[in-house]
C-alpha cells in the first residue's frame, strides 16, 4: 500500500528543488518551483514565506525573470508579514537605497536593526560593520545610525511639549504610542514608559492608577529608569504588594550602580557622564540630591513599622 508524504514534506522538497536548480544556474526552473509554492494559498506558511523571499532575490537581481525591483519589494513585504527575518533585512535595504519603494532611510534602518535583533546573520554583520564605520568617523554610517533614533526622539519630545503646556492627554497619547511600539528604539520606548509612570501616579491625562504605574516602571527599570522609586513603592506598598526586603534590595542595587558609575567616571570621562544623564530625564543632579533622603526614608519607614508591630503584637483595643 503506497504511503503518502505529509504536505509539509512535499513543500520542503519543492523549496529545496528550487535551490538545487538555482545552484546549477537553471534559474528559470528555480523560479518556477518557488513561484508555484509562493502563490499556493494552501501551502505551509513557513515555506510560502521562504519561497517569496527567494523569488524576491530573483526579481531584484533579474535571475530567471525580468528584473523588477518593485516586485522584489512586494514579495519581501509579504514574506516579512509571515515573520521571515531575512525578508525584513532585504526590504530594509530597499528602503535605504530607494529601490522598488520610496526611499526612507529611517524605516530601512529600523527594519535592518530589527532583523539583526531577531538573529539574521547578514543583518547582524551589517550592523556591526556600520557601527564600526561610524566609530571610525564615517559620517554616512553615523547618519544611518542616527536615523534609528530620530523619529522616536521627536515623538518623545512632543510628549514633553504637550506636558509643559498642560495638554496631558496629548502627552499621554504620544508617550503611550511610543511605549507600546515593538519596533521603536529601546531607549526611547523605556523613556516613554518612565514618563507614563508620572502620568499614572498623578492622574494627569489618565485616571490615577498606581498598579499600572508600577507595571510600566518594571518594564522601564531594566533599560533606563533608576530603581530608587520602584524600591520606595515596594517599601510602602504603593501599587504593589508591600515587600520591604525587595524594596530595600532595589534601593541598594541603585546605590551600587551609582558607585560603580562614579568609579568609571574618574578622570572626567565625558561618554560615561553622558550615559548617566541618559538614564534619567530629570537630570543627574536631581537624582543625586534625593538619593540619600530616599534611602533614609525607606529605612526609617521599615524600622518604625517593625517597632509598631513588636510593641502592639498582642494588644487589642
Amino acid at each position: 500500500m503506497p504511503t503518502h508524504k505529509p504536505k509539509s514534506v512535499k513543500e520542503k522538497e519543492q523549496y529545496d528543488r528550487g535551490h538545487e536548480f538555482y545552484r546549477n544556474e537553471n534559474l528559470k526552473r528555480a523560479v518556477r518551483e518557488w513561484k508555484t509554492l509562493a502563490e499556493s494559498d494552501d501551502a505551509d506558511a513557513q515555506y510560502r514565506a521562504k519561497a517569496r523571499c527567494e523569488l524576491g532575490r530573483c526579481y531584484d537581481e533579474g535571475h530567471g525573470v525580468v528584473q523588477d525591483t518593485k516586485e522584489a519589494a512586494r514579495l519581501w513585504n509579504l514574506a516579512m508579514a509571515q515573520s521571515h527575518v531575512g525578508a525584513k533585512f532585504s526590504l530594509g535595504h530597499c528602503y535605504c537605497a530607494g529601490t522598488g519603494v520610496v526611499e526612507d532611510e529611517t524605516k530601512g534602518m529600523r527594519l535592518i536593526k530589527q532583523a539583526a535583533d531577531e538573529g539574521d546573520p547578514k543583518a547582524k554583520k551589517g550592523m556591526e560593520k556600520l557601527k564600526l564605520a561610524a566609530k571610525q568617523g564615517n559620517a554616512d554610517a553615523q547618519s544611518l545610525l542616527d536615523c534609528l533614533k530620530k523619529k522616536e526622539k521627536e515623538q518623545y519630545d512632543r510628549g514633553h511639549e504637550f506636558y509643559r503646556n498642560e495638554n496631558f492627554k496629548r502627552a499621554v497619547r504620544e508617550w503611550k504610542t511610543l511605549a507600546e511600539s515593538d519596533d521603536a528604539d529601546a531607549q526611547y520606548r523605556a523613556k516613554a514608559r518612565y514618563e507614563l509612570v508620572r502620568c499614572y501616579d498623578k492622574g494627569r491625562g489618565v485616571a490615577k492608577d498606581f498598579g499600572e504605574a508600577v507595571c510600566l516602571y518594571n518594564l522601564a527599570v531594566a533599560q533606563f529608569a533608576p530603581k530608587y522609586s520602584l524600591g520606595i513603592r515596594y517599601c510602602n506598598g504603593v501599587g504593589v504588594v508591600e515587600d520591604e526586603k525587595k524594596g530595600l534590595d532595589l534601593i541598594k542595587q541603585e546605590e551600587q550602580e551609582q558607585e560603580q558609575e562614579q568609579d568609571d567616571d574618574k578622570g572626567g570621562s565625558e561618554s560615561s557622564l553622558q550615559r548617566r544623564h541618559s538614564r534619567n530625564p530629570y537630570g543627574l543632579l536631581r537624582r543625586q540630591r534625593h538619593r540619600h533622603r530616599q534611602r533614609q526614608n525607606a529605612v526609617l519607614h521599615a524600622r518604625q513599622r517593625d517597632k509598631c508591630r513588636s510593641s502592639g503584637g498582642g494588644s487589642h483595643h
